[in-house]
């Protein structure tokens, strides 16, 4: 991660073009994340709701960015607490995808400044912890979110995440991952 935000600093990260289908991603977060979320006690449930499109983002930057996300607020959840989060395409003259992800309830309140500038904070488990800690987590992945066209928008109860969706007019549906 450190490497990865020394080459957006200087301009040097080099983004792939790519599409990456969003129930591929939600498999590949569910492996990724299930032995942290499990040794935290917090369950998380994503869910794609219709429509979700295709994102218009490599494959490996989308599961960079979100599962640096995921393992940033799934740290911050307490033991038993449930992690929810949303896809959900906007479709207009441009498609967007978007991720609502509602804070656990020791984040949800903290102002965005609270929230980016935090430090590295003790975890009850050093299994995943983000060395460089939550406020380093979500400036990486708001800097990755930029430089695929997309933002990270930080809200009193959520994290709002928005990508470039396939404009191809293909749209995918699931009711529930996870189940």
């Amino acid at each position: 991660d450190l490497t990865l935000a020394a080459q957006m600093d200087r301009g040097q990260l080099e983004v792939s073009p790519g599409i990456t289908e969003c129930p591929w991603l939600a498999s590949r977060l569910k492996d990724r994340l299930q032995a942290i979320s499990e040794n935290l006690g917090v369950e998380v449930n994503l869910v794609l709701a219709d429509p979700v499109r295709p994102f218009a983002v490599d494959p490996d930057i989308s599961e960079r960015i979100f599962s640096r996300l995921l393992a940033a607020v799934i740290i911050g959840c307490e033991n038993g607490e449930e992690l929810k989060g949303r896809f959900h395409t906007e479709l207009g003259t441009t498609a967007w995808n978007q991720f609502k992800l509602d804070l656990p309830r020791q984040l949800s309140g903290q102002s965005e400044d609270e929230l980016l500038n935090s430090s590295p904070q003790a975890t009850k488990s050093t299994l995943g912890s983000p060395l460089l800690g939550l406020g380093f987590s979500l400036r990486l992945v708001r800097n990755l979110a930029h430089s695929v066209g997309g933002n990270l928008q930080i809200q009193k109860e959520s994290l709002l995440l928005s990508l470039p969706a396939s404009q191809d007019g293909h749209s995918h549906y699931q009711d529930k991952w996870g189940e």
